[in-house]
Parts: structure tokens; C-alpha cells; sequence
């Protein structure tokens, strides 16, 4: 019963970080292709305005520091739910107000998209520090899945029925789907983490005993050597992960000479690799008892698979043999998948190691080196390709930022295999003489 019970938390888990990015599907995806289609506007206004959904997320660590003080962290994800919501529905009526000529759309804008990025960050932070301290360590690996699995299913499903209700376009249309985002998301968010600090060991059951961290302590902990080498670790293999976001489909185009929707079909090879390798990840870290080492481990073999095949790809930019394509493109997406489960899991993990409650902070930490590295890498890869074209033939182009993300992603995995054994030095200490 206890086992069940377990599952059933990490499955409400995954239904909460569902709901906290739910607000996202509307700003991030929609909302600047309405801008540049419907509009007329430049693709960097747009382009901006997410960048600043991302700089926002800087709030991270306070987020993840005042929740280590309180009580309770659900107040939290339920605030960061509140703020995504409002900040999602200012957001459609801005970009409404735009299409109207109103002079003031555009500051709305920037404090929606703020506000969006705050929600979230905020809503996220605490709520993965409550996994850290919640789930056991054997059941972090497969937990680090569930929780994928259920977000992006969530995503899709709620991508697909806005796109239906939103059509035929108009802009009364948008405001109520987003709307309706806000406040179903709200809903089934904070019916999914309602109880869950009762029933699992969490900052609540922890007050007692343990003092509370001053906000001084968050800077202190990030200079804890396991937090500041795991967030830089988190920062390069995500500035990885995301530089051939705006490049890829691209590539196949110019390269290959695949159409819109070849170039489309291609992609869905390899986003449906990456749900395999996360599965991957899950059952092996259950077999080895989600120890950290072995999430590592399976970081590390995710990193150089993912380079592996990130070279291949460079190099068919200049010729690709029969089926060398749609195999790279396969175990990237499996490659990502792996290094994705074994890196969430490893952070649930580091979170929930050292002294104090400082969980949420580390996790903060965490996500804002996850999200600084994801912006950025998806700039550098475009901003790579431009530049490149200048100076080199176009196969050249497309290959350097293909090579170059492969040799970010090894040197990703040398800094894993750092903590590896700083993780087995660890265990080896705890062990009784």
C-alpha cells in the first residue's frame, strides 16, 4: 500500500509541473507567431519578448530560498501558479490591445511576459524541491520520467485543444482560451499537491529540528562545491541541449532538400526517441537503486551519445550515406532522452544532499542555470550559423554548429564524470568503518 501510494504522489507531481507550464503554451508558442504573422512585427520583438520570459526566471533562487523558510512549499507552487495565470491572460490581451494600435500594449507585454517567467520559476522551483524531499532516492530516476511524461502529454493535449478552440482565429477567442488556461491550471495544480507535505517527509515535518536558513544562505550555498560544479554542469549541457533549436529543421532544408513537412516528420523522429531514452534512464536507474553515481553514469552515457550523434549530422552537411540521417536524428532524440532523465534525476538528488534545508534553494540554482543555458544556447546556434555563412560555404555553416554542440556536450560529460566520483567519494565515507 505504501508502494502505491508512492506512485500515485509521483504522478500527482507530474500533473502539478503540468499545470505550472501550462501558461506557457500561449506566450511562448502562439503568441509570437501571432506578432509576426498577423501583426507585422519583427521576429526580434517577439524573439524579445521571450527572451525576457527566460531572464525573469533570475527569481529562481529567491523563489526556492523563501520557501526553505516557511513551512510549507505548496503556498508557493499555488503563488507561482497565480502569477503564470494572471501574467498568461495580461499577455493575449496585449497582444490584442496591439492589434488595436494601443500605445500601452507593448509595456503590458513586457510585464506579462515578466510576470509569466516569474510564475513559473517560482511554481517550478518549489515544487521540484518538494520531489527532492518527498520521493526515495531508488524511485528518483523513474519519478524524474513520470514527471516528464505526464508534463509534455499535458502540453500536447493542451496545445492541440486551444489550437481547436481558437479556430477560427479571433482575438475575443484568444483572450478566453487564456483565460481558461489560467484558471484550470490553478485548479488542477493545487488540487494535485493539496496534501502531499502530510504524507511524505518534507519541509513541514523537518521544521522542528532543524533551523531555518537565512536568505544570506542562498548565496552560501551556491558556493557549496556540489551545487556550484552541478548548476555549471546544468548550464553547459543545456546550452547543448537547445543550440540547434533554431537551426535544425533549417539544416534539413537547405541541406538535404527535405520540404516544411519532411523537415517536420524528421523532427518527430527525434522527439520520439527522446521519450525512449528517458524510459531507458527510469528502468535503469531503478535497477541500480537511483544511487548518484548511477544517474550520472547515465548522464554521462547521454551526453556522448547525444555528441556522437551530433558529428554524424555535422558531417552529412556535406554528403549523408543511406539512412545516416534519420539514424542521427534517432539517437540524438534517444541520446537527449537519457541524458534528460539521468540530469533530473541527478538534480533531485543534489538538491536533496549537504546541510540545512536548503533544498529549494540549491533546486533555484539549479533551474536558473537550466534556463540561462537554454536561452542562450538557442542563440548561440543561430547566432553561430549567421556568422559562419559569412565567412565559409553553407555546409560548412550548418556543420560548425553541429560540431560545436557535439564538443559542448563532451565537455558536459567530463564535468559529470567529476561529479561521479565525488558522488562515489561520498558514498565510500558514508559506508560504517
Amino acid at each position: 500500500m505504501e508502494a502505491v501510494r508512492a506512485w500515485l504522489t509521483i504522478l500527482r507531481f507530474g500533473v502539478a509541473q503540468a499545470a505550472v507550464v501550462a501558461g506557457t503554451v500561449l506566450p511562448i508558442t502562439t503568441l509570437p507567431r501571432i506578432m509576426q504573422n498577423e501583426l507585422g512585427f519583427l521576429a526580434i520583438i517577439a524573439g524579445s519578448l521571450v527572451g525576457i520570459y527566460y531572464a525573469a526566471q533570475l527569481s529562481r533562487l529567491l523563489a526556492g530560498a523563501l520557501s526553505d523558510r516557511a513551512s510549507r512549499r505548496m503556498p508557493f507552487i499555488v503563488a507561482g501558479l497565480v502569477v503564470s495565470g494572471v501574467s498568461g491572460v495580461l499577455v493575449a490581451y496585449g497582444v490584442t490591445w496591439l492589434a488595436n494600435g494601443a500605445a500601452y500594449a507593448l509595456p503590458l507585454l513586457i510585464v506579462g511576459y515578466v510576470g509569466v517567467g516569474v510564475g513559473v520559476g517560482t511554481g517550478g522551483t518549489t515544487l521540484f524541491a518538494l520531489v527532492a524531499t518527498t520521493v526515495s532516492p531508488r524511485r528518483r530516476a523513474p519519478a524524474a520520467t513520470i514527471v516528464w511524461f505526464v508534463m509534455i502529454a499535458a502540453l500536447a493535449i493542451t496545445t492541440v485543444l486551444a489550437g481547436k478552440a481558437m479556430t477560427p482565429f479571433t482575438y475575443e477567442r484568444l483572450t478566453s482560451v487564456a483565460t481558461t488556461i489560467a484558471i484550470v491550471a490553478l485548479i488542477v495544480g493545487t488540487l494535485a499537491v493539496l496534501g502531499i507535505e502530510r504524507g511524505g517527509v518534507s519541509v513541514a515535518q523537518s521544521a522542528s529540528t532543524e533551523p531555518k536558513p537565512p536568505l544570506s544562505a542562498a548565496f552560501a550555498t551556491l558556493l557549496e562545491p556540489g551545487v556550484r560544479n552541478f548548476a555549471l554542469f546544468v548550464f553547459i549541457s543545456m546550452f547543448a541541449y537547445n543550440m540547434q533549436e533554431l537551426v535544425f529543421e533549417a539544416f534539413l532544408g537547405a541541406r538535404h532538400g527535405l520540404d516544411a513537412g519532411e523537415s517536420t516528420s524528421f523532427s518527430g523522429y527525434h522527439k520520439a526517441a527522446v521519450p525512449l531514452g528517458m524510459l531507458a534512464a527510469a528502468i535503469i536507474g531503478r535497477i541500480f537503486q537511483g544511487t548518484r553515481a548511477a544517474l550520472l553514469s547515465l548522464t554521462i552515457g547521454g551526453c556522448l551519445l547525444s555528441a556522437s550523434a551530433l558529428i554524424s549530422l555535422g558531417l552529412s552537411s556535406f554528403g549523408a550515406m543511406p539512412g545516416q540521417l534519420i539514424g542521427s536524428v534517432a539517437a540524438l532524440g534517444f541520446g537527449n532522452g537519457l541524458f534528460a532523465g539521468g540530469a533530473l534525476a541527478s538534480m533531485f538528488a543534489v538538491a536533496s544532499s549537504g546541510a540545512g534545508r536548503r533544498e529549494g534553494t540549491r533546486m533555484g540554482a539549479f533551474g536558473l542555470a537550466q534556463a540561462v543555458g537554454f536561452g542562450i544556447g538557442m542563440f548561440a546556434g543561430a547566432a553561430q550559423l549567421d556568422v559562419m555563412r559569412t565567412f565559409t560555404s553553407e555546409a560548412s555553416a550548418f556543420a560548425s554548429v553541429f560540431l560545436l554542440e557535439a564538443a559542448v556536450f563532451v565537455a558536459a560529460s567530463i564535468l559529470a564524470i567529476r561529479l561521479t566520483r565525488g558522488a562515489t567519494q561520498s558514498a565510500a565515507k558514508a559506508l560504517p568503518a
